[in-house]
This record gives structure tokens, C-alpha cells and sequence, in this order.
């Protein structure tokens, strides 16, 4: 019996934790990690108004959203 012919037991609370962090907090696209160029990518491309807002609340504000 092979090692990838049984499955794996992980427990509910490390999926969980897993997925929030790898896609919640830090969504990785094509190597690119998101959560940090979303704020540069809403000042430029969709409102430069969001530049008085300043980008590290920008960017506290977008991860809660997500």
C-alpha cells in the first residue's frame, strides 16, 4: 500500500486555519501574492481618492472585507 493510496486524517481546525490563511489573509494568484498589491491596485485603477484614506488603513480595511 502506497502512500498516497490511503487518504490523510487532518483534523477540522487545521483545514480551517489553513484556508483562512492561505486564501483569506494571503491569496496567492498565479505566484502573485494578492493581499498586497490590492491596495496599489484600488489607488491607481479604481478610485485615487482611496490615497487620502493612506495605504496601511487602505489595506486593513480590504483584508477585513475579504
Amino acid at each position: 500500500m502506497s502512500f498516497f493510496s490511503r487518504k490523510q486524517k487532518i483534523s477540522l481546525e487545521d483545514y480551517c486555519r489553513d484556508f483562512y490563511d492561505n486564501q483569506i489573509l494571503n491569496p496567492i494568484i498565479k505566484g502573485v501574492n494578492f493581499g498586497t498589491i490590492l491596495p496599489d491596485y484600488v489607488i491607481d485603477k479604481i478610485d485615487p481618492l482611496f490615497a487620502h484614506v493612506g495605504k496601511q488603513k487602505l489595506t486593513e480595511e480590504l483584508m477585513i472585507l475579504e
